[in-house]
């Protein structure tokens, strides 16, 4: 009975309008622009300018605009929203006791106007596949941080060895190396996507994170999802391979070039580096 007086009648009315009035008290809602106020820039550039050894700690849950200041800094972190354990983690990370293990899950573009259009006022929005990485990819536009972007402590190379994948799934196998002095870890991606466009666009297959300690190296295992190479009939509601010339990647972001990429084949024969069937590494 409670649920249904809510739902509507005079109680339901009351409601709203107390929410309209209360919004006009409350800070909340959508941000308007994608940058940081114009007094944060101002205090960036000025310490930065009294101390070129200035890092840039950034707390927030989405993408900020960093153009106009990332150039006159050595480093930035993204701590999201830490808690109160964050001031513990941050000074953890800054003294090298601790790496910062984080990828992006988003990409942070140079510029608002390679999004989607975005209106704060609007009731519902409609959007395509093409958003985010996949629409500054299509587009041409450099990222200022791909996605999946993130830095530690030492220098770790991707190899990709080879993969196995038929409509239903598969795995391919990575050679990873430390190649710094001290352990780190990193989140292997393995990317698809159809070179045969000018501008290929990258579909994240599958990811794991490994640590590894200083000079090691291992073959690691990634489960792959075939969906993003799958199309689907609508009338027939049949899945089948989306036409193109397909090809592999494993990096640690949303490859920026696709020229050592492995030819992508569907079939129940491992395929190796060379683009040709073969045995899975021992």
């Amino acid at each position: 009975m409670l649920g249904r007086a809510f739902g509507s009648g005079p109680l339901r009315q009351s409601l709203i309008g107390l929410a309209h009035v209360a919004s006009r008290f409350v800070r909340g809602g959508d941000r308007s622009s994608l940058d940081l106020r114009p007094s944060d820039v101002r205090l960036i550039h000025t310490v930065a300018a009294a101390n070129p050894r200035t890092i840039v700690v950034l707390i927030g849950g989405s993408a900020i605009l960093m153009e106009a200041w990332r150039d006159r800094v050595p480093a930035l972190l993204l701590t999201w929203y830490s808690g109160m354990e964050g001031g513990r983690a941050l000074a953890s990370v800054v003294t090298g006791s601790a790496e910062p293990g984080g990828r992006l899950p988003f990409v942070l573009p140079k510029d608002a106007a390679h999004l989607p259009p975005f209106d704060r006022a609007a009731k519902s929005v409609i959007y395509d596949d093409m958003w985010g990485q996949r629409r500054l990819d299509r587009e041409g536009q450099a990222p200022a941080f791909p996605f999946g972007f993130g830095l530690g402590y030492t220098t770790i190379k991707h190899r990709l060895l080879g993969h196995s994948i038929d409509d239903a799934g598969g795995a391919a196998d990575v050679l990873v190396t430390n190649t710094g002095n001290r352990e780190g870890s990193t989140v292997i991606q393995v990317y698809a996507a159809d070179v045969s466009l000018r501008r290929p666009v990258a579909h994240l297959l599958g990811f794991r994170k490994v640590t590894l300690g200083p000079d090691a190296e291992a073959t690691v295992r990634v489960a792959l999802d075939a969906g993003p190479t799958l199309q689907r009939d609508p009338i027939t509601r049949r899945w089948s391979a989306r036409a193109g010339d397909w090809a592999l990647l494993a990096d640690q972001h949303s490859p920026v070039s696709w020229t050592h990429a492995m030819r992508f084949r569907r079939t129940e024969e491992p395929v190796n580096e060379k683009g040709a069937p073969g045995r899975w590494p021992a």
